[in-house]
């Protein structure tokens, strides 16, 4: 992949950049909403931020485990 990571890492490290992104929408509608003069637009326009997010996050990882399940030797 050119850095010298291996796949899965590189994949991981990926789904955890998407994830610190919805958290930190979700720290931004917090602060609209509780912290700062409410505004209700701003704190739904981070709340549609993170969803997003989230939506790429299941997307990127239904594509293909991070963690590959072991099989069950019987």
């Amino acid at each position: 992949n050119g850095h010298g990571r291996p796949q899965g890492l590189s994949r991981t490290l990926r789904l955890a950049q998407m994830c610190r992104q919805a958290a930190d929408h979700l720290s931004e509608a917090h602060k609209a909403l509780f912290l700062e003069p409410e505004d209700a637009d701003v704190a739904l326009g981070h709340l549609d931020a993170a969803l997003d997010c989230l939506k790429d996050v299941a997307a990127h990882s239904n594509a293909a485990p991070v963690f590959p399940r072991k099989s069950k030797s019987a």
